[in-house]
């Protein structure tokens, strides 16, 4: 983020808050429960 201006940047920074906790909600009820996926960290495309 550093990289790109302020002015140029998509998301604003409530909103990013936002989608962070909804998205460690998701993980808190959802992944973190399932035996398998603990101490995995997932792979993201490239």
């Amino acid at each position: 983020h550093a990289r790109v201006p302020g002015n140029r940047r998509g998301v604003k920074s409530a909103d990013y808050i936002n989608l962070y906790f909804k998205v460690k909600k998701i993980y808190n009820t959802s992944v973190k429960i399932i035996p398998e996926a603990k101490n995995i960290v997932p792979e993201y495309p490239k």
